[in-house]
């Protein structure tokens, strides 16, 4: 899971009601990827455990090498300067008053990362499956298996007390 989240101080170059209306969403951020909500695989483990084993690499409990399939990591490089772009718009809209910033712009940015992260998972494929494991699941796709991983992607808007 990751978050956005940022930090908001009055500077004297705002006017009080642009500062006023950016510190609206001053205690929320965003959270996306494997939230604790996303039902376990079927053995128990946590859509969360799985993803960090397949970004990371593992091995099985036969002793087999399943290799780094960082694609968390890639999203993220492919995708920041887009979610930078984002957050100067937002920013830029507030300051020239044709934005009102509420939880909208984090729901938008949100929905925007957690399917950047889908179609990441869809397109990823080096290093592709292993022989064996083509001819276990039939096809060659290094993220997928069942789907239950993709499709628990998700994000949600929090607020901080």
């Amino acid at each position: 899971m990751v978050s956005f989240n940022f930090d908001i101080k009055k500077n004297i170059d705002l006017s009080d009601a642009i500062f006023k209306n950016i510190s609206k969403i001053k205690n929320k951020y965003v959270k996306y990827g494997f939230l604790n909500s996303a039902p376990p695989y079927p053995n128990g483990e946590s859509v969360a455990q799985r993803a960090l084993k397949n970004e990371l690499g593992f091995i099985t409990s036969t002793g087999k090498r399943v290799p780094p399939r960082p694609f968390f990591q890639e999203c993220w490089n492919n995708n920041l300067p887009t979610y930078h772009k984002a957050f100067e718009g937002f920013f830029a809209k507030t300051i020239n008053g044709t934005g009102n910033p509420d939880t909208y712009f984090l729901e938008k940015l949100g929905m925007k990362a957690a399917k950047d992260l889908q179609y990441t998972i869809v397109e990823f494929d080096n290093p592709p499956n292993a022989p064996e494991t083509i001819a276990y699941k039939g096809f060659d796709d290094p993220l997928i298996e069942t789907g239950h991983m993709l499709e628990s992607v998700n994000y949600e808007v929090v607020t901080d007390a």
